[in-house]
């Protein structure tokens, strides 16, 4: 494996513990870790809630109060130093309008993140 293999290519927004991103994924409530370009980092408390390669049909997220339905698939699940385990999901349907409120959201959440507020 290459270190180019290993090195995040997209910046990952921290939101462990924000009541204002929640998901759903199969009427099952998950913790949101971090949102990424192409998906979300969901906790696990057992790690075979879901396997690598699974194709989750029923995502709903909550961005500030603002709801969406997607699909994604699972491309990670790795243990946490909190005994858990941390979960990728890269979303395979957002459709423009999502992703440009995706985008906003973490843009927007981002710059609050790095001001000097």
């Amino acid at each position: 494996m290459s270190l180019d293999d290993i090195i995040r290519k997209s910046y990952r927004l921290p939101l462990e513990g924000s009541d204002v991103v929640k998901a759903e994924i199969n009427q099952n409530k998950y913790p949101i870790v971090d949102l990424g370009n192409k998906g979300i980092g969901i906790r696990l408390f057992e790690p075979d809630e879901f396997s690598v390669g699974d194709n989750l049909d029923s995502i709903t997220l909550t961005l500030d109060k603002k709801k969406f339905s997607l699909q994604g698939v699972v491309v990670h699940i790795s243990p946490d130093i909190s005994d858990h385990y941390l979960c990728g999901v890269e979303f395979t349907n957002l459709d423009e309008e999502g992703e440009k409120n995706y985008r906003k959201f973490i843009q927007k959440h981002r710059s609050d993140l790095f001001s000097n507020k």
